[in-house]
Protein backbone atom coordinates (compact mmCIF):
# COMPACT_ATOMS: atom_id res chain seq x y z
CA UNK A 1 0.00 0.00 0.00
CA UNK A 2 0.82 3.78 -0.82
CA UNK A 3 -0.64 6.42 -0.19
CA UNK A 4 -2.05 6.62 -3.63
CA UNK A 5 -2.66 2.81 -4.78
CA UNK A 6 -2.86 -0.58 -3.76
CA UNK A 7 -1.47 -3.32 -5.66
CA UNK A 8 -0.72 -7.13 -5.69
CA UNK A 9 2.60 -9.00 -7.05
CA UNK A 10 3.32 -12.08 -8.17
CA UNK A 11 6.58 -13.24 -6.07
CA UNK A 12 7.67 -15.69 -8.88
CA UNK A 13 7.36 -13.46 -11.95
CA UNK A 14 7.55 -9.85 -9.66
CA UNK A 15 4.69 -8.83 -12.12
CA UNK A 16 2.17 -6.11 -10.76
CA UNK A 17 -1.06 -8.69 -10.65
CA UNK A 18 -3.37 -5.67 -9.97
CA UNK A 19 -3.36 -2.14 -8.98
CA UNK A 20 -6.16 -0.08 -7.37
CA UNK A 21 -6.76 3.37 -6.02
CA UNK A 22 -10.09 4.34 -4.25
CA UNK A 23 -11.54 7.61 -4.71
CA UNK A 24 -8.28 8.56 -6.63
CA UNK A 25 -6.16 7.12 -3.51
CA UNK A 26 -5.27 4.75 -1.28
CA UNK A 27 -4.01 3.44 2.23
CA UNK A 28 -2.42 3.55 5.31
CA UNK A 29 -1.02 0.22 6.86
CA UNK A 30 -3.37 -2.91 5.67
CA UNK A 31 -3.93 -6.44 6.59
CA UNK A 32 -5.00 -9.93 5.14
CA UNK A 33 -7.05 -12.13 6.11
CA UNK A 34 -5.56 -15.51 7.14
CA UNK A 35 -7.08 -17.43 4.56
CA UNK A 36 -5.77 -14.66 1.92
CA UNK A 37 -9.34 -13.58 0.58
CA UNK A 38 -10.43 -10.64 1.92
CA UNK A 39 -7.89 -7.26 2.26
CA UNK A 40 -8.47 -4.43 5.26
CA UNK A 41 -7.46 -1.09 3.71
CA UNK A 42 -7.39 1.91 5.80
CA UNK A 43 -8.52 4.68 3.45
CA UNK A 44 -5.35 7.89 3.46
CA UNK A 45 -7.30 11.25 4.64
CA UNK A 46 -10.59 9.70 5.02
CA UNK A 47 -12.49 7.92 7.80
CA UNK A 48 -13.31 4.98 6.12
CA UNK A 49 -11.70 1.22 5.32
CA UNK A 50 -11.61 -0.57 2.23
CA UNK A 51 -13.15 -3.93 2.38
CA UNK A 52 -11.32 -5.20 -0.96
CA UNK A 53 -11.03 -8.45 -2.73
CA UNK A 54 -7.40 -9.41 -2.58
CA UNK A 55 -7.47 -11.64 -6.02
CA UNK A 56 -8.84 -8.53 -7.99
CA UNK A 57 -8.81 -5.36 -6.39
CA UNK A 58 -12.19 -5.08 -6.08
CA UNK A 59 -13.80 -2.80 -3.46
CA UNK A 60 -15.97 -5.40 -1.62
CA UNK A 61 -17.56 -2.46 0.63
CA UNK A 62 -16.57 0.19 3.72
CA UNK A 63 -16.75 0.93 6.58
CA UNK A 64 -17.27 4.34 8.12
CA UNK A 65 -15.40 5.49 11.57
CA UNK A 66 -14.14 8.47 13.10
CA UNK A 67 -10.94 9.50 12.63
CA UNK A 68 -8.44 8.61 10.53
CA UNK A 69 -8.09 4.90 9.84
CA UNK A 70 -4.13 3.80 10.59
CA UNK A 71 -3.65 -0.16 11.28
CA UNK A 72 -6.03 -3.25 11.09
CA UNK A 73 -5.48 -6.63 12.88
CA UNK A 74 -7.09 -10.07 11.90
CA UNK A 75 -7.64 -12.34 14.64
CA UNK A 76 -5.98 -16.02 13.71
CA UNK A 77 -9.65 -17.07 13.07
CA UNK A 78 -9.95 -14.68 10.52
CA UNK A 79 -13.58 -14.00 12.28
CA UNK A 80 -12.86 -10.23 13.50
CA UNK A 81 -10.59 -7.27 12.40
CA UNK A 82 -9.36 -4.42 14.91
CA UNK A 83 -9.11 -1.56 13.76
CA UNK A 84 -7.57 1.89 14.73
CA UNK A 85 -7.55 4.96 13.97
CA UNK A 86 -5.55 8.09 14.55
CA UNK A 87 -7.94 11.03 16.55
CA UNK A 88 -9.70 8.09 18.11
CA UNK A 89 -9.06 6.43 21.49
CA UNK A 90 -10.84 3.71 20.76
CA UNK A 91 -10.36 0.26 19.06
CA UNK A 92 -12.80 -0.90 16.71
CA UNK A 93 -13.61 -4.91 16.20
CA UNK A 94 -15.28 -5.53 13.27
CA UNK A 95 -17.69 -9.66 12.16
CA UNK A 96 -15.75 -9.88 9.35
CA UNK A 97 -18.89 -11.89 7.77
CA UNK A 98 -20.85 -8.74 8.08
CA UNK A 99 -18.09 -6.48 8.05
CA UNK A 100 -20.16 -4.70 11.05
CA UNK A 101 -18.52 -2.92 13.92
CA UNK A 102 -19.40 -5.11 17.03
CA UNK A 103 -17.33 -3.72 20.19
CA UNK A 104 -15.40 -1.52 20.95
CA UNK A 105 -12.09 -1.59 23.42
CA UNK A 106 -11.56 1.81 25.65
CA UNK A 107 -11.56 4.48 25.50
CA UNK A 108 -7.35 4.61 25.87
CA UNK A 109 -6.02 7.77 27.65
CA UNK A 110 -5.01 8.95 24.04
CA UNK A 111 -5.52 8.07 20.71
CA UNK A 112 -4.35 4.91 19.42
CA UNK A 113 -1.62 4.36 17.93
CA UNK A 114 0.55 1.27 16.39
CA UNK A 115 -0.95 -2.03 18.58
CA UNK A 116 -0.56 -6.23 18.87
CA UNK A 117 -3.05 -8.80 20.17
CA UNK A 118 -2.26 -12.08 21.66
CA UNK A 119 -2.89 -14.99 19.63
CA UNK A 120 -5.93 -15.90 21.96
CA UNK A 121 -7.50 -12.77 21.01
CA UNK A 122 -7.84 -11.86 24.60
CA UNK A 123 -5.82 -8.90 24.92
CA UNK A 124 -4.65 -5.70 23.03
CA UNK A 125 -1.05 -4.20 23.46
CA UNK A 126 -1.42 -0.23 22.20
CA UNK A 127 1.10 2.45 22.51
CA UNK A 128 -1.15 5.81 22.82
CA UNK A 129 -0.02 9.12 22.16
CA UNK A 130 2.23 11.08 24.77
CA UNK A 131 3.65 7.88 26.44
CA UNK A 132 6.82 5.61 26.30
CA UNK A 133 5.20 2.71 26.54
CA UNK A 134 1.99 1.29 26.57
CA UNK A 135 -1.93 0.19 27.73
CA UNK A 136 -3.40 -3.05 27.51
CA UNK A 137 -7.44 -3.71 26.95
CA UNK A 138 -9.53 -6.41 27.36
CA UNK A 139 -10.46 -7.59 23.69
CA UNK A 140 -13.83 -9.82 25.41
CA UNK A 141 -14.94 -6.63 27.98
CA UNK A 142 -13.82 -3.17 26.09
CA UNK A 143 -12.31 -2.34 29.12
CA UNK A 144 -8.66 -0.64 29.54
CA UNK A 145 -6.83 -3.09 31.80
CA UNK A 146 -3.38 -1.50 32.51
CA UNK A 147 -0.93 1.35 31.31
CA UNK A 148 2.88 0.73 31.55
CA UNK A 149 5.01 3.36 31.37
CA UNK A 150 8.76 2.99 30.65
CA UNK A 151 11.06 4.76 33.12
CA UNK A 152 13.46 7.09 32.75
CA UNK A 153 12.61 8.64 29.40
CA UNK A 154 12.43 12.33 28.74
CA UNK A 155 9.12 13.58 29.23
CA UNK A 156 9.63 16.76 28.13
CA UNK A 157 11.10 15.61 24.76
CA UNK A 158 7.88 13.12 24.39
CA UNK A 159 5.57 15.87 23.75
CA UNK A 160 6.76 17.03 20.43
CA UNK A 161 6.54 13.78 18.48
CA UNK A 162 3.20 12.09 17.71
CA UNK A 163 3.19 8.10 19.21
CA UNK A 164 6.79 8.66 20.80
CA UNK A 165 6.45 4.54 20.90
CA UNK A 166 5.60 4.08 18.03
CA UNK A 167 6.06 0.04 17.29
CA UNK A 168 4.80 -2.88 19.51
CA UNK A 169 5.25 -6.74 18.82
CA UNK A 170 5.05 -9.78 20.51
CA UNK A 171 7.39 -12.54 20.09
CA UNK A 172 5.83 -15.46 18.06
CA UNK A 173 5.71 -17.60 21.68
CA UNK A 174 4.08 -14.71 23.26
CA UNK A 175 7.40 -14.52 26.05
CA UNK A 176 8.25 -10.64 25.49
CA UNK A 177 7.05 -8.01 24.10
CA UNK A 178 8.89 -5.35 22.26
CA UNK A 179 8.30 -1.91 22.43
CA UNK A 180 9.84 1.27 20.13
CA UNK A 181 11.29 4.62 21.94
CA UNK A 182 11.31 7.15 19.56
CA UNK A 183 12.56 9.65 22.17
CA UNK A 184 15.90 7.93 23.07
CA UNK A 185 16.20 5.68 19.87
CA UNK A 186 15.75 2.48 21.66
CA UNK A 187 13.54 -0.70 21.91
CA UNK A 188 12.17 -1.77 25.11
CA UNK A 189 12.12 -5.27 25.77
CA UNK A 190 9.45 -5.98 28.53
CA UNK A 191 8.93 -9.81 30.28
CA UNK A 192 5.68 -11.28 29.36
CA UNK A 193 5.34 -14.32 30.91
CA UNK A 194 3.99 -11.93 33.86
CA UNK A 195 1.16 -9.62 33.86
CA UNK A 196 1.64 -6.79 33.40
CA UNK A 197 4.85 -7.38 31.52
CA UNK A 198 7.78 -5.94 33.03
CA UNK A 199 10.53 -4.19 31.91
CA UNK A 200 13.93 -6.69 31.32
CA UNK A 201 16.32 -4.88 28.29
CA UNK A 202 16.91 -2.25 26.86
CA UNK A 203 18.54 -2.02 23.32
CA UNK A 204 19.99 0.86 21.43
CA UNK A 205 19.38 1.14 18.01
CA UNK A 206 20.65 3.39 15.19
CA UNK A 207 17.75 5.66 14.38
CA UNK A 208 13.87 6.65 15.60
CA UNK A 209 12.25 3.37 15.86
CA UNK A 210 8.83 3.42 14.09
CA UNK A 211 7.65 -0.32 13.85
CA UNK A 212 8.51 -3.62 14.99
CA UNK A 213 8.09 -7.05 13.26
CA UNK A 214 9.87 -10.42 14.13
CA UNK A 215 10.70 -13.41 11.48
CA UNK A 216 8.55 -16.91 11.37
CA UNK A 217 10.83 -18.56 13.40
CA UNK A 218 10.92 -16.16 15.81
CA UNK A 219 14.89 -15.24 15.84
CA UNK A 220 15.28 -12.18 14.62
CA UNK A 221 13.64 -8.89 15.76
CA UNK A 222 13.12 -6.12 12.74
CA UNK A 223 12.52 -2.72 13.82
CA UNK A 224 12.19 -0.04 10.94
CA UNK A 225 15.82 1.27 12.00
CA UNK A 226 17.22 -1.43 9.08
CA UNK A 227 18.86 -3.25 12.61
CA UNK A 228 18.29 -6.68 12.59
CA UNK A 229 18.71 -8.24 15.92
CA UNK A 230 19.18 -11.57 17.55
CA UNK A 231 16.42 -12.11 19.79
CA UNK A 232 18.43 -14.58 22.62
CA UNK A 233 21.40 -12.11 22.65
CA UNK A 234 19.35 -9.02 22.18
CA UNK A 235 22.25 -8.00 20.29
CA UNK A 236 22.28 -5.95 16.84
CA UNK A 237 24.02 -8.27 14.33
CA UNK A 238 23.32 -7.18 10.91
Amino acid sequence: STVKRLAAFDLVTEKIVWEKSYDGRCCDRIALSPDGTTIFAPAFGAPKWHVVDAATGAELSTIEVMGWPRQAIFSRDGAHAYLSAWESPVLLVVDVTSRKIVREIGPFTNYVCPFTINGRASQVFANVDGLVGFEVGDLQTGLILDRVVVEGYQMEAAEKFECPSHGVGLTADERELWVADGVDNRLHVFDATTYPPVAATTIEVRAQPRWITFGIDGRYAYPSTGDVIDRESKKIVA
